[in-house]
């Protein structure tokens, strides 16, 4: 017999939480003891990011068929008036989680992560004013630039079809 959801769903967890603890020793180790506050935010916003990333891909399909079924019509809905119905908030293309790890590890990776942020927050009124913005860059450090996209690869690792139990365990891990 296979595993269960629930033993599947564990594993994950286990090992997400054992990437994260190292994740967190690294961070912790080359950055400033005062700043490590931010260095959370920043992690938790880049959970948040591939969370939002993963739920949108969910319902993407069904937002665009709506969509160009109702273009054109008297019902017609914006695409971003239909995402916040079916999944609860709009994705812009520039807050793709994909499209900034696939982005070049440089320092203006911070940049795209904090203009993503931004981007949820001006089609998501009910997020303005709530999301991280200005910690990505303290996960950039001269000494070692690559580290925020590193971080990023690791979260790349979850998988697409999980659920949001998962994610809800994993944010109490900070």
């Amino acid at each position: 017999a296979g595993l269960t959801d629930h033993q599947i769903i564990d594993l994950v967890i286990h090992i997400l939480v054992k990437h994260l603890f190292l994740i967190d020793q690294c961070v912790k180790s080359r950055i400033p003891v005062g700043r490590v506050g931010g260095v959370e935010r920043a992690i938790l916003g880049l959970i948040f990011l591939r969370y939002a990333d993963i739920l949108y891909k969910q319902h993407k399909e069904e937002i665009e068929n709506e969509y160009n079924s109702l273009k054109g019509t008297r019902r017609e809905k914006t695409i971003e008036d239909i995402a916040i119905e079916k999944c609860g908030f709009y994705l812009p293309e520039e807050a793709s989680y994909t499209k900034i790890n696939d982005a070049p590890d440089t320092a203006e990776k911070a940049t795209l992560v904090k203009k993503a942020m931004d981007a949820i927050e001006k089609y998501n009124k009910q997020m303005d004013g709530v999301l991280p913005k200005e910690v990505y860059v303290q996960l950039v450090p001269e000494e070692e630039p690559d580290l925020l996209s590193r971080i990023m690869r690791i979260f790349m690792d979850i998988p697409e079809d999980i659920g949001i139990d998962l994610f809800g365990q994993i944010y109490e891990y900070f």
